[in-house]
C-alpha cells in the first residue's frame, strides 16, 4: 500500500515518470482501480460538503435553481 501512495503523490508531481513506473509495476491494474476509487471519494466529499453547506463552487450553468443545483450535479457526474 505504501508503494501505491508513492505513485499516486508522483503522479501529481512527476507524472511522466510515475506512469512509466506505474506501467512496470506488477499490481498495476489495482493501483489504477485504487486511485479511481479514491479520486470518486474525494469528489463524492468535495459534493457531499457543497450540498450540505450550501456552498457554490461557480456559477451554475445548467437552469436549476441554485440552492439545489449540487444534489443534481451529483447524479450528472456519476453518469460520466
Amino acid at each position: 500500500m505504501n508503494s501505491f501512495f508513492q505513485l499516486y503523490r508522483q503522479a501529481f508531481l512527476k507524472p511522466g515518470h510515475a506512469f512509466s513506473e506505474l506501467l512496470k509495476h506488477p499490481n498495476a491494474l489495482s493501483f489504477g482501480f485504487f486511485a479511481v476509487c479514491v479520486q470518486a471519494r474525494l469528489d463524492t466529499g468535495v459534493y457531499v460538503f457543497l450540498i450540505f453547506g450550501g456552498g457554490q463552487a461557480l456559477k451554475p450553468w445548467l437552469n436549476i435553481p441554485v440552492d439545489e443545483y449540487y444534489k443534481y450535479n451529483v447524479f450528472f457526474v456519476r453518469l460520466v
